[in-house]
């Protein structure tokens, strides 16, 4: 297997081609396939690029399989979990997400913060930081959809540069600030003896996640622990799938009568749904993988 550390080194302007970044688990619903995919389509079409993707997971090796088959060992880079994605980031022109599913999809702010304007699938929160043409464009699917826009953009500077000019001019117009809200508002260490906690776990059309996300929150060891789940209007089936866990007294569900968005959710969650002193933000395509994490 190809080392996860060391593959290249964090690429620095100038360069030859354009740089793609994506900052993803390797996981099924992260879509990186499809990035791979597109990739393919983009060489054939005789449009040249570098594509970085900055994680690890359960799919890196049928990742590098298809990448391989596709002819593409060194043009598309698993460059593995890497502590600095924000210079990488910087150093890009695009930053591409593909997922079909995110709760808080943070390397959006965090590419925006960097200057670099953002191809995202419309996935929860996307369309509240990105003006779709302004600082980024929203798809529907990282298929079709994906490869059109990307070629335009990719073929056209004058459209990559009027992306970059509206870094800062879309719907988040201080990526930056709002991250340093994010950091102030963090909590460390444990919660004290007898403390409630409450885990939260905000959702929007998860239904293929969330019953993995509230079993390994009922898991958890701490025994004053409340697990809700705060539905912001699916559309899906996350209600029905949600039913087995009504029985237990730490469970409990709550769906909006109006989607609120990403932000609005969380600001509900936390100051509506909780009553425990500690919160902790699950959200509904994640999972605990670590039984005493509240406790420790």
């Amino acid at each position: 297997q190809e080392p996860a550390q060391g593959i290249s080194p964090l690429p620095s302007r100038p360069r030859a081609l354009p740089m793609i970044v994506t900052v993803a688990r390797l996981s099924s619903e992260k879509r990186v396939d499809a990035c791979l995919n597109v990739h393919a389509r983009l060489c054939r079409s005789g449009i040249d690029v570098h594509w970085h993707v900055l994680g690890d997971g359960p799919e890196r090796n049928r990742l590098m399989r298809l990448r391989r088959r596709l002819g593409l060992d060194h043009r598309f880079h698993l460059e593995g979990f890497r502590d600095n994605p924000r210079a990488w980031m910087h150093n890009a022109d695009l930053m591409v997400l593909a997922s079909v599913s995110e709760g808080c999809p943070t390397v959006v702010l965090e590419s925006l913060a960097e200057g670099t304007p953002v191809i995202a699938t419309a996935v929860n929160g996307v369309p509240e930081w990105l003006t779709d043409g302004v600082n980024g464009h929203i798809l529907a699917d990282a298929g079709e959809n994906l490869f059109r826009t990307l070629r335009r953009v990719l073929t056209d500077p004058d459209a990559l540069a009027s992306l970059r000019r509206g870094v800062g001019h879309g719907r988040v117009p201080d990526p930056q600030a709002i991250l340093q809200n994010f950091e102030a508002a963090l909590v460390s260490g444990p919660p004290t003896t007898g403390s409630k906690v409450s885990i939260l776990i905000p959702t929007w059309n998860q239904e293929r996640f969330v019953v993995h996300a509230v079993e390994s929150a009922l898991a958890q060891d701490y025994p004053e622990l409340e697990v809700v789940v705060c539905d912001d209007a699916s559309t899906d089936r996350t209600q029905c799938v949600l039913e087995r866990f009504r029985s237990d007294p730490r469970f409990r569900y709550e769906r909006r009568t109006a989607r609120l968005g990403r932000l609005g959710n969380y600001r509900r969650a936390v100051q509506h749904d909780a009553c425990g002193d500690w919160v902790l933000m699950l959200d509904g395509d994640d999972h605990l993988i670590d039984t005493t994490f509240v406790r420790s």
